[in-house]
Order: C-alpha cells, then structure tokens, then sequence
C-alpha cells in the first residue's frame, strides 16, 4: 500500500536479496563461531565444536598449549603411579587443565552465546528462547582484548553492546528484516521512478536509516506506508 501527497508517494517494500552482512561485510568487531547441521551460520571457521574453548585458550595464551601438553603427559603419569587409579588421574588433571582453559578465556575475551529458534525459519539471539524443542545454542561471538582496545579503547561494556548489535543484524538477515523506499511521482498518467534505495536493516525507518535518505515530507509518507512483500 502506498501514500501519495503533492504528488509523490514513498512505497516501502522488503528486500528479496539483501547482502549477508557476515560475508560480505568486512566491518565486525566480533567473531561469530556457530555449528549446525543444517544451516551455514556466521563466520568461517575452523573450530572444532568440542575443542573450541582450548583453542581459544591456546589462541589467548602463546605458552598454555605446552603446560597443558605436560600435565596431560608427564604429571598424568606421576599421579597414576601415586595414585593406581587411570580414572582418579583423568579426573584430577582434566579439572586442571578445564580451569586454566576457562582462565585463558575469560581474561582473553569478551564472549556471547548465540541461541536459534528453528520453526518456519530461523532466528537467532544472545539470550535462549522459551520452546525448548525447536531451539538450543547455535555457537558463541566473540572479541578479543587486542579488538576491544582498538575499536573500543578498552571499554567493554561498549564491546558488548557492538557484539548484540552484531547478533541482531544478522538475526535481521535471518528472518528477512530488511527493507528498501522506492521513491515516485505521478505524471499526470502513471507513477515514474524518482530515488530509491535498499538493503535498510530493521523495521523502523528512523533507525534503520531510511529516514536519512528523505526529504520530511516524503518520512512521514514513509512512516504510514505499508510494507510491500515479493509475491
């Protein structure tokens, strides 16, 4: 449905192909690290799903992956000769190596679970959804000390406000929360194509940046301009 005054009309219509703002945006201070067997999710990566914290604690701390190396080996042995028990000293040094692993990445990052809904679709969140059966975590976004530095001057509080805008973005992307204005104005016989412009992300045209690209008389023809769906 469109408005028309002073003849011109905004028509507000969905975007049928926006871009994906994890590939083909370069501009995240984030990394967003998912597994799912059915869906390709977030960044590109190489993570292994069962291995992740280790590797980012290995990534974190240049001299964990050889002091974990060792307890896993030598003081492994020493406590099942003290010990007489393979299971005691399974129990003893994986407690070990999970505390300084969890040390290693608490103090090295900034990190956000990433949850998904999966039912007619998928939409994702940091915090869980309320159905059990059709949701679960997806994977985790993540920043480390050298990028909050840089792009936050060490606040993290800021950080973290940048990692759920991250998440909502690309939940925006997910669930097809992506708009573009198509700008006419009546000839006397038919509407001819003035401006128009897409790829606007999130439903609000004041803050997804729409209203930036109008004249005010043509935003508050926007703001009561029905949304217009590809057949």
């Amino acid at each position: 449905m469109s408005t028309a005054t002073n003849e011109r009309r905004v028509r507000i219509v969905a975007d049928s192909d926006p871009c994906n703002p994890r590939t083909d945006w370069d501009c995240h201070s984030g990394r967003m690290i998912c597994w799912h067997r059915r869906y390709s999710l977030g960044d590109e990566h190489s993570y292994d799903c069962d291995e992740f914290f280790r590797e980012l604690a290995f990534e974190a701390d240049d001299d964990l992956d050889d002091q974990v190396y060792r307890l896993e080996n030598a003081v492994w042995e020493r406590l099942f000769s003290y010990t007489g028990s393979a299971d005691r000293a399974n129990f003893l040094i994986d407690n070990k190596v999970s505390d300084m692993v969890d040390r290693a990445v608490s103090s090295g990052y900034l990190i956000l679970p990433i949850y998904l809904y999966d039912h007619s679709g998928i939409t994702i969140s940091v915090g869980p959804f309320a159905c059990p059966w059709d949701s679960g975590q997806a994977g985790w976004i993540i920043c480390d000390n050298e990028t909050i530095d840089k792009d936050f001057n060490g606040d993290r509080d800021l950080a973290e406000k940048a990692l759920r805008a991250e998440v909502k973005l690309y939940d925006d992307y997910l669930t097809g929360n992506v708009y573009g204005f198509i700008v006419e104005e009546w000839d006397g016989e038919t509407w001819e194509h003035v401006d128009s412009c897409f790829g606007f992300f999130g439903d609000d045209i004041h803050t997804n940046g729409i209203a930036d690209h109008l004249d005010s008389d043509l935003i508050d023809l926007a703001e009561n301009a029905e949304v217009e769906y590809p057949n």
